[in-house]
C-alpha cells in the first residue's frame, strides 16, 4: 500500500496546484470529476490523439507498434541484444520483477501508443509520438542492466585472476570495473551534452515575445495551437511586462472552467451572455462572442484563427 501511494504521489500535486488557481490550470481538477477527466485525457478523446485529429485505423495502429520496435532498435543498437538477454534472465530468476517490468513496458509503450492513436502525416506528429517512448525506455533499462550483468561478472572474474598477484581481492576488482563503467557513462554524457543542452535555445522565447510585442498595450490577444500557446504563455507569465495585454487561449474556451478563469483574471472584459453555460460548445463560438462584445473597447489580435465576423 505504501509503495502504491508513492507511485501515485505525483498525481496528488495536481489538485493542490489547482486549488491555488494558478494561471495555467488544465481542467481545474479540484474535484473527483475534473481530476478523472484530466488523468484519463478525456478532453482529447479515446483511442485518438485529439478529437480534432482523425483517429488512426487498425492498420496504422499496427504501424505504430512496428515503429516502436524500430525506434528501440535504432536507439539502443547492438545493446538491444542485452535487453533480450536480460528479459530471459529476469524471467528465469526474478519472476515478480519480470511481470512488474513487463507490464510497465506494455502499458507505457504499446498500449498507450495504440490508445493515444497519433497519426503520422508529417514529422511534427512523429516527434510528438516519439517523446512518449521515454517512459518505455526507462523500464527497458531494467532488462538492459540484467543483460549486462554477466558481462560485468565476466570482466570481474578475468581481472581478479590477472590482478590477484598484485594483492587485489575480488571486491576491489568489482569496484574497479564499476569505476570503469561509470567513466564510460560519464563519457557518453559529456559527448552528447552539446546535442541535448538547450539552455541557449531561445526560439520558443522569440516566438512568444514576437506575438506579444506585436500587440498594443491594453489589448486582447487570442492564441491557438500548442506552439503559439505554450511559448506565449511561458513568456507572458515569466519575464514579459504585459502592458495590460489580456492573453486568452482560444481553443480552451470550450471548457467552463477556463471561461471562468478568463473572467476572473481579466475583469475589464465585457462578458457575453451564456459565457458560464455548462453546455460544451465549439470554442470558436466563445471567441466570436468575446470579440463582438469587446472590439469597441480593446484592440484585438489573433493568430492561427480567423473568426467569421466583420
Amino acid at each position: 500500500g505504501l509503495i502504491f501511494s508513492l507511485g501515485v504521489l505525483p498525481y496528488m500535486f495536481i489538485p493542490i496546484a489547482a486549488l491555488r488557481q494558478t494561471p495555467i490550470n488544465w481542467d481545474n481538477p479540484v474535484n473527483i470529476q475534473n481530476f478523472i477527466r484530466l488523468i484519463t485525457r478525456a478532453d482529447y478523446g479515446t483511442f485518438t490523439a485529439a478529437d480534432f485529429i482523425l483517429g488512426s485505423n487498425l492498420k496504422q495502429k499496427f504501424a505504430q507498434l512496428a515503429n516502436l520496435f524500430l525506434f528501440i532498435k535504432g536507439d539502443f543498437g547492438w545493446l538491444g541484444l542485452f535487453i533480450l538477454a536480460g528479459f530471459f534472465r529476469i524471467f528465469t530468476k526474478y519472476r515478480q520483477l519480470f511481470w512488474f517490468t513487463s507490464l510497465a513496458i506494455v502499458f507505457s509503450g504499446p498500449f498507450f501508443l495504440v490508445y493515444s492513436g497519433f497519426p503520422f502525416p508529417n514529422n511534427f506528429y512523429i516527434s510528438l509520438w516519439e517523446r512518449f517512448l521515454l517512459t518505455t525506455y526507462f523500464f527497458l533499462t531494467v532488462f538492459l542492466a540484467f543483460g549486462l550483468l554477466p558481462v560485468f561478472d565476466f570482466f570481474v572474474s578475468v581481472l581478479s585472476r590477472k590482478l590477484k598477484p598484485f594483492g587485489l581481492k575480488k571486491l576491489s576488482t568489482s569496484l574497479l570495473v564499476t569505476v570503469l563503467s561509470t567513466i564510460m557513462i560519464a563519457y557518453l554524457i559529456a559527448s552528447n551534452y552539446d546535442k541535448t543542452n538547450l539552455s541557449q535555445f531561445h526560439l520558443g522565447d522569440w516566438v512568444g515575445n514576437d506575438i506579444l510585442t506585436s500587440a498594443s498595450s491594453d489589448s486582447v490577444v487570442f492564441v491557438f495551437g500548442d506552439t503559439s500557446v505554450f511559448n506565449t504563455q511561458y513568456v507572458y507569465y515569466t519575464n514579459f511586462k504585459p502592458k495590460g495585454i489580456k492573453l486568452i487561449k482560444g481553443g480552451s474556451l470550450y471548457a467552463k472552467e477556463y471561461r471562468e478563469q478568463v473572467a476572473r483574471e481579466y475583469p475589464q472584459l465585457k462578458i457575453p451572455e451564456n459565457f458560464y453555460s455548462e453546455t460544451k460548445r465549439d470554442s470558436g463560438e466563445f471567441v466570436v462572442a468575446l470579440i463582438e462584445q469587446n472590439n469597441e473597447v480593446f484592440e484585438i489580435y489573433t493568430i492561427d484563427f480567423a473568426p467569421e465576423i466583420d
